[in-house]
Parts: C-alpha cells; sequence; structure tokens
C-alpha cells in the first residue's frame, strides 16, 4: 500500500469489514475452500464493484488469484467498456486479463500484484509507474537484452501470461486467440514434465502456425535447468515465429510491467520488444501535451568550433531527451571542451543552463563520494577491504552470510544483497510524522537491512545493489567515527578546494547560496512530495535518509566534477595529487578481477563490450558510472581523457529513456573531437 501511495495514487481496498464479513457469510452457507478468499460471486461482486466505479483509474490483485477461471462466467464486460481501466496482475490473474481483452476490449496489465511491490527489482517498480502513467509512448522500448531463440523480426498483439492457465483456458470460450498474437509465457514452479505437457499442448492448439512471435520469461522455481533449457529451445524449433526468452517477467523479483492487448513489435535479433501504439492513459509531462523548449544555445566551448556535438547537445534538448546539460571534458590534464546546453528547468517556466549549475549526480555519489573516502581509509589504514563487516557494524546478526561480507564484496556489487529497496515508502507510512533522516528512520533503515534475505553467497557474482552501498556507507561511518557527508568534505571537498560539491541534506538550508535552489538544475516533480525538486536530492531513499546517502545525495557542477576525476587520473597514472591515492591503491580498486553477473570494479563500471554507454571509442582501461537523474563519467587511462556528461533528463518526470540511446553517440563524438585536438597543432593562447 505504501507503494501505491508513493507513486502518488490512493489506493482504496475493497475489502472493509462489513464487506469481508458479508463474504465470509456467502462463502460459508456455499462450502467455502481454503484456497479462495470467499465465494465465486462474492468475489465476482467485488470486482465488478470495482470496475464500473468511474472514481478508480486501475484495479490491483492483491495476490495471484487462485479461482479467477470460476469468476469469468459471472463477469459483466459492459461495466468496464462504460469506465474503462487496466488490470493489474499476473499468475492466475492470467485469465482476468485475457477477459478484460477478449469481452471488454480494454487493455490490461501483465505486472506485480501488491504482495509483490515491496520486493520487486527497481527497473520493474519504474516500469510499472511509467506504464500505468501513460508515459510509454508510441516507439517505447518494453523490453530490451532479450536473448533470441529463433531469428526474424514481427509485429502483433501482445497477449499471454501463465503457461498454466493460458492452456487451462483452451477449448474454453476464453481461449486466448494466438493467431497474430505476440505470445507472453512465464511459469513457476512447475516441474520439466509438466512444461513439456504444456507446452506440447500449445503446440497442438488451433492458431500456433500463426502466432506472430514467443517472449518467454522467467521460468522459475525448477532446479533441471538442463531439461528446462532443451524443452525452451524445442519449443523455438517447432514455433513459427521469432522467440525470444529471458524477458524479466515472471514470480522472482523481475518482473516488468507490460500492456496486454497493446500492438507491440519484436526484433529477436536486437532482443528488443517495442510499443507501436500508444499507453494506457494520457501522458502529463509537459512535453508529453506538445511543448517543446525552444531552439536551445550550446555556450561555452573550447578549442574552436564543437561542430557535430553542438548539433547534437542541441537536437537532445529540442526533441525531449533532456532539457539541459553540461559537459566538461579534458585531454592529457587540460580541459579542452567545456560547455552547457539548454536549460535548468522548462516548467514553470526555462531557465538557461549556466556554468556554474549544480547537477543532482545520483549514482555517481557512489564512486565519487562512497568509494574515494573508501580509496582513502585504505591509504590511512582504517579500512580493510577484505575484513568482515559484521566485526565492525555490532547490529548485525551474527549469521554465516553475514561473517562472510566485506567491505570488498559491497565496493564490487558482489554482496547478494538485492539492488533496492522502497523502504522509503514503508518509512513514510509509518512514521509520517518522523523528519527525513530522524533515528527513528535510520533505525528502521537498519532493521530491515539486519533482515535482509541474501539473493546469492556473497563473492560469488556481482547484482548491483544500492543496498549494498547502504551498508557500506554504514561501514565507513562506523570504522571512522565520523557522518559521511563530514568525511567527504575532510576527505575530498576540502582537498580539493571544491566549492560547489557536497551534500545537500533533506531539507537544504541555501542561505549559503545567493541563488538559493535556481542555481541547481531541476529534476522531477515529485508525487508524494507534492513539488518540483531543486537543489533537494530526486532519490527518495536518499532523501528519507536525510538527504546524505552513501549510494546517492552529492550535488555538484560539471567542472568540479571534472577537476576530482582528473585528480584521480592523475593518481592514477602515477603523478602527485591532493588525494594523495598512490598508483598501485587506484589500479587495486580499478583492475579488480571481474566476477560472473557483471563488469563491475570496485565502486566503479567499466565498459561493457559490445555496449558500453561510453561510446565505442573507450579503452580496456576506463571506468565510469552513470547516474539515475542523467549524468556519466568516464576516465580513460590509456587515452588520458576525462568526459564528464552531466544532465536532468528525469526533469518535469523520469519516464522519458531516449537519453539512454543517445548516450553513447555523445560519447563517440565527444571522444573522436578529443582526439582530433590531439593531433592538431597547438596555437598560443590569446591573453583574455
Amino acid at each position: 500500500m505504501a507503494v501505491l501511495e508513493s507513486f502518488g495514487w490512493r489506493p482504496e481496498p475493497p475489502a472493509t469489514e462489513a464487506c469481508s464479513a458479508r463474504a465470509r457469510s456467502l462463502g460459508a452457507r456455499e462450502g467455502e475452500r481454503s484456497y479462495l478468499a470467499a465465494a465465486d460471486h462474492a468475489r465476482a461482486e467485488q470486482l465488478m464493484g470495482a470496475l464500473a466505479d468511474p472514481e478508480i483509474a486501475a484495479v490491483f490483485a492483491a495476490r495471484g488469484g487462485y479461482g479467477c477461471t470460476r469468476l469469468l462466467t459471472a463477469l459483466d464486460p459492459a461495466a468496464l467498456q462504460q469506465n474503462p481501466k487496466p488490470i493489474v496482475g499476473f499468475s492466475d490473474i492470467t485469465a482476468l486479463l485475457e477477459w478484460s481483452l477478449a469481452k471488454a476490449a480494454v487493455l490490461a496489465v501483465h505486472g506485480p500484484t501488491v504482495t509483490q511491490l515491496p520486493r520487486i527489482e527497481a527497473r520493474s517498480h519504474q516500469a510499472l509507474a511509467r506504464l500505468l502513467s501513460g508515459a510509454a509512448r508510441e516507439g517505447a522500448t518494453l523490453l530490451e537484452a532479450l536473448r533470441p531463440l529463433r531469428g526474424g523480426r514481427a509485429e502483433g498483439i501482445l497477449r499471454g501470461g501463465n503457461l498454466s492457465l493460458v492452456c487451462a483456458l483452451t477449448g474454453t470460450p476464453h481461449a486466448l486467440p494466438l493467431a497474430g498474437s505476440v505470445l507472453l509465457l512465464e511459469e513457476t514452479n512447475e516441474p520439466p514434465y509438466r512444461i513439456d505437457r504444456m507446452l506440447t499442448q500449445l503446440r497442438s492448439t488451433p492458431g500456433w502456425d500463426r502466432l506472430a512471435g514467443i517472449v518467454l520469461g522467467r521460468f522459475s522455481g525448477t532446479n533441471d535447468h538442463h531439461d528446462l533449457d532443451s524443452l525452451l529451445a524445442e519449443l523455438a524449433a517447432a514455433a513459427p515465429c521469432p522467440v525470444v526468452c529471458d524477458a524479466p517477467v515472471g514470480h522472482g523479483r523481475q518482473n516488468v510491467a507490460l500492456p496486454l492487448g497493446a500492438r507491440v513489435s519484436l526484433d529477436s535479433a536486437r532482443g528488443r520488444l517495442r510499443l507501436l501504439e500508444a499507453g494506457l492513459t494520457s501522458p502529463r509531462s509537459a512535453w508529453a501535451r506538445g511543448w517543446r523548449p525552444p531552439k536551445p544555445t550550446v555556450r561555452g566551448q573550447r578549442s574552436g568550433d564543437l561542430g557535430p556535438i553542438r548539433d547534437a547537445l542541441a537536437a537532445a534538448v529540442h526533441n525531449g531527451s533532456a532539457p539541459g546539460f553540461a559537459l566538461f571534458a579534458t585531454l592529457g590534464g587540460e580541459v579542452r571542451i567545456e560547455a552547457e546546453a539548454g536549460y535548468q528547468a522548462i516548467v514553470p517556466e526555462p531557465r538557461a543552463m549556466a556554468r556554474d549549475t549544480r547537477f543532482d549526480l545520483a549514482s555517481l555519489t557512489k564512486p565519487l563520494a562512497t568509494t574515494t573516502i573508501a580509496m582513502r581509509g585504505v591509504k590511512e589504514g582504517w579500512l580493510a577491504l577484505d575484513e568482515p563487516v559484521a566485526e565492525t557494524i555490532p547490529w548485525l546478526p551474527p549469521d554465516a552470510h553475514w561473517l562472510k561480507v566485506t567491505a570488498r564484496h559491497l565496493l564490487q556489487h558482489s554482496s547478494g544483497l538485492p539492488d533496492w529497496w522502497p523502504l522509503y515508502a514503508v518509512a513514510r507510512r509509518r512514521m509520517p510524522h518522523e523528519r527525513p533522516g530522524s533515528f527513528a528512520i535510520r533505525r528502521f533503515y537498519r532493521e530491515a537491512l539486519a533482515g535482509a534475505s541474501f539473493l546469492s553467497p556473497p563473492g560469488e557474482r556481482v547484482r548491483y545493489s544500492d543496498v549494498g552501498f547502504w551498508l557500506l556507507g554504514a561501514l565507513l561511518e562506523a570504522k571512522s567515527e565520523t557522518s559521511l557527508d563530514i568525511l567527504f568534505e575532510r576527505e575530498v571537498a576540502a582537498r580539493l578546494a571544491l566549492k560547489q560539491t557536497g551534500f545537500r541534506g533533506a531539507a537544504p538550508d541555501t542561505r549559503d547560496d545567493q541563488r538559493g535552489a535556481r542555481s541547481f538544475a531541476a529534476t522531477e516533480r515529485c508525487p508524494w512530495r507534492g513539488t518540483t525538486l531543486q537543489g533537494t536530492v530526486h532519490d527518495e531513499n536518499a532523501f528519507m535518509l536525510g538527504g546524505t546517502a552513501p549510494h546517492a545525495g552529492l550535488f555538484a557542477s560539471a567542472r568540479e566534477v571534472g577537476r576530482l576525476s582528473q585528480t584521480l587520473l592523475d593518481e592514477a597514472l602515477g603523478r602527485s595529487g591532493p588525494l594523495d591515492l598512490s598508483r598501485s591503491l587506484l589500479e587495486q580498486f580499478w583492475d579488480a578481477p571481474p566476477l560472473p553477473g557483471g563488469r563491475y570494479a570496485l565502486g566503479w563500471d567499466r565498459p561493457e563490450p559490445g555496449g558500453c554507454s561510453g561510446g565505442k571509442h573507450l579503452s580496456s582501461r576506463a571506468v565510469g558510472h552513470l547516474g539515475f537523474t542523467g549524468c556519466s563519467l568516464w576516465i580513460d587511462r590509456e587515452q588520458e581523457i576525462v568526459v564528464v556528461l552531466l544532465s536532468n533528463r528525469v526533469h518535469p518526470d523520469r519516464h522519458d529513456q531516449r537519453l539512454r540511446r543517445e548516450r553513447p553517440q555523445l560519447h563517440d563524438l565527444i571522444i573522436e573531437r578529443l582526439n582530433a585536438l590531439a593531433k592538431a597543432p597547438r596555437r598560443p593562447a590569446a591573453l583574455t
């Protein structure tokens, strides 16, 4: 319920005391079954009441929905047609989703149930908000990085869901029409011999030979992966259409919401599922209403005309990928490109980007603040990378997993902890009167961490984790007996005389800043904070922790991010610098041996072969990181370059994903320009 409220929605549970009592009474008279919530017509009556209510915008399933097929003949599609709204759920709810499509011609959402919302990964959480807010518009990518099992491209209507339910509906008036469909399939806790039986039935179902495509989600809960892989390969070999697998959809922590009934395109070779028609509701962002900022200017370039970089930045602003950008790039220790484009904010009114604009760096906090502090701790001897964390943090339970977790695991995202939790939503609902960062809020986060379930043994594989960095921050504070913001000021900012870089707190005091929040790039209009954020941390968990957090919360200008990055590069190349870090120490962090599941070094990302956010020109010795707000940083030791590209792409909302596709191309242009400058003869600088 707290997670739903954090989207800015108002959940309305239908099961009041009177309603529940009536349902129990009806169930008792009709022979209540232990696996059903109530008698069929009592459940159908409640569901129809929600579908017919014009004030209700979506109907969420609380759980998987045993017995949904028993309700189908008792439901009236006319009520849903008069008040169209998506039903949201999966598993047994597949039957209701297909009923909505077939009988009422209303799109449905194959997505998380209410009981899944507190434990799904961040990507699935964002996908649900994006879809139901109407931000998933024509051309949006619904799924990517899918693994092809059978090649080809296709278009069709997205249908399906749980394999057991798809087969259970076969031969009934509610059977899925396979012809022309892109069929989504997922399953859980079914042994291979039963999956075999269901897939065999599917291949014998009318319309199979005219399927447009198949998207295979998670088939969780089976230990016989060899048999399962063989069955899915056999399905693909017999299919008349493109087939992809590994879709993050199903009963685990990955369950990306998808619009059933929408027309989609499937490209097997690219591993991509795209939306071909408008989303479920009308988008509400400024750009989605057709507003475009005036054609932006690109200012402050160095070393002559920026050429294609200027045009690319202006186009990215004008088409709505981000309101504005700040670019800072060095070559061989010299600043060669420094420019800004677009706007700090576009609502309520456009305000131009300035040279000293400070950005919410989001996850760039991890390498620039938390990891740099960790490097300084190792240098000064108060942090040991391979010492068990539980030996320092007394509130961690002394069980086998916790006793194995080290700072190295936390830095490399290999602790086995989950990627993310919406604890901010739960804390806000349980403790509405507590100030962010209060002792009670921090204790709540500590208790959640201490009770965490590990998704894999520590050190086994990489799984990017904000949660792991929460624990790393607690370790650094315990070891140094100093808070994280003071640690950053002492160990980093003061050493480099950084004046525009630091944590802001959840309710920052802007008296030390002549222009206050107006010197910051705006981020999102937050649905539960009720304002457009500017100078206040965007990340919800960082906000609830008081604005100072080890995973997010750092603010800086592009120039100062560049100065800090150049210092790290200089010291990595063996030059002396104010951070006083040795070359061998930086190599220990940046060249850490990779682990299965990811390419991360200690606290830093590395280029991914075949698809790096930093483009195609980075060397294998580069390190970098991305921030959710639209910020990126890459440092290349081999080419001696630093590229800082900051943006506020989450303003006025977070749902536009185009910058992800454009960022590599921007980096290609920037590095090509740097390489061209490296070859050009230097001209004496003019005195100004």
